[in-house]
């Protein structure tokens, strides 16, 4: 009989054998104990062989390896505890072993911005996973009959899988009847992911029933509750928008930020600054909105950028805001790198900086803001930074002029009027 806690080794989101001492294992030991129907043997050399430790990297080994493995726990009547899915785009070459196989990154599966532990899917599901991942194993693999007796046998993951297949038509004809099946079968099961689709598939009209809000509410918080912090962050959105529920929004806004979310911290420090009134709010609204930078929310950086340049709270950090604002910048948000800009052209002494401000602004302006293309074109028309040069100043202040800013359009009537450039 196969021991549960027997397969433990790797983790949903790439390979991670967790194989402790695998080189000091003799592969012929491994292999005859296999022979002899050790599944634990049959992992190991499938690991080995996967991520190429003490070994030649060969992944059809490796399949061979791990697809025994998991008949022979099916057989012992337990499930195994595996699954291996690509973390970037791989496939296995039968012309060219010569070539050199990307390594299998090791990651271990996360909720899209949260920290939710999901329950790892069986090895009976290895084929199909890799082989949906863009992995070749085999021709005439069947994916939908691998998940299925994943499912089958318990596995949330299976099922949360084919919930996806049905739902975005992959690999079988879109029917979100079947989706919404396999789905509640996962959800059951504690998948958060499976529970906050149902969730959305009942808010977006997807599902008939008589009451679409309320059953979607009760699946977003079942998956809030497992730890997903984008069904956290969705009830807060009902309770705020819908329920106009103040208070329930904060609380279900704190659970998505707590969890990682970086739009739930963002909201909470939103609600902070605009909506509760109070003397101290500009302290808690940096705090969230320092969270919510730090997560990556890019607004988060520009709206804190602006308290500190605004002074708002007596928190006046001209320093601190452009940091921030490099920061939003650097992650390629174009109204970041335009305010940085325009700082750098606004300072005072050794702190005015025109080729810094050229370079900010060329990059707001290739990424659409038309603030930007229309500033970096009066640069060109002063020669602040760069060389005088009417030609380029005109294709510049005309981006902003058709993008609607009548100021920009003015700047190029009166280069045209002057005669600056030929019309």
């Amino acid at each position: 009989m196969l021991n549960k806690g027997l397969l433990k080794w790797v983790l949903v989101g790439g390979f991670v054998s967790g194989i402790l001492g695998a080189k000091a294992q003799d592969i012929k030991s491994l292999e005859q104990a296999c022979e002899r129907g050790d599944a634990k043997s049959c992992m190991e050399l499938g690991n080995m062989y996967a991520e190429g430790k003490g070994i030649k990297q060969d992944y059809a080994k490796a399949i061979s390896f791990y697809k025994k493995a998991c008949a022979l726990a099916n057989t012992g009547g337990n499930q195994c505890k595996m699954f291996v899915k690509k973390d970037r785009k791989r496939v296995l070459s039968h012309k060219n072993h010569g070539q050199k196989s990307m390594a299998l990154q090791r990651k271990q599966k996360h909720s899209t911005v949260s920290t939710i532990k999901e329950e790892q899917p069986s090895t009976t599901v290895l084929s199909a996973g890799l082989s949906q991942e863009g992995i070749t194993i085999e021709k005439n693999i069947n994916i939908k009959e691998l998940y299925e007796k994943a499912c089958n046998m318990g596995n949330s993951m299976a099922c949360y899988k084919l919930g996806d297949m049905h739902y975005y038509g992959k690999d079988v004809k879109q029917d979100y009847e079947e989706a919404l099946e396999y789905y509640q079968k996962a959800c059951r099961m504690g998948n958060s992911l499976a529970c906050y689709k149902l969730g959305d598939m009942y808010y977006y009209g997807l599902v008939k029933n008589r009451d679409l809000l309320a059953m979607s509410e009760f699946l977003y918080q079942r998956a809030c509750t497992l730890g997903n912090s984008m069904a956290c962050h969705k009830l807060g959105e009902i309770s705020y928008y819908i329920n106009q529920d103040l208070q329930k929004a904060l609380e279900n806004y704190q659970k998505a930020c707590n969890f990682g979310d970086p739009n739930g911290c963002y909201k909470l420090a939103t609600i902070q600054a605009e909506v509760i009134s109070r003397e101290n709010r500009y302290i808690k609204a940096i705090e969230f909105y320092q969270r919510a930078c730090n997560l990556g929310n890019t607004n988060a950086c520009i709206d804190l950028a602006n308290i500190y340049l605004e002074g708002k709270g007596n928190q006046r950090n001209i320093p601190r805001a452009m940091d921030l604002l490099q920061k939003a910048c650097s992650m390629d948000n174009p109204m970041a790198c335009a305010s940085l800009g325009n700082l750098y052209i606004e300072a005072k002494g050794d702190q005015r900086n025109y080729s810094k401000a050229v370079e900010l602004l060329r990059k707001a302006c290739d990424g659409g803001n038309a603030f930007a293309c229309g500033r970096l074109g009066l640069m060109y028309v002063n020669g602040n930074g760069v060389m005088r040069d009417y030609s380029k100043a005109v294709v510049l202040l005309e981006k902003d002029c058709n993008m609607g800013n009548a100021l920009a359009c003015a700047d190029l009537g009166n280069i045209y009027s002057l005669g600056l450039v030929e019309k």
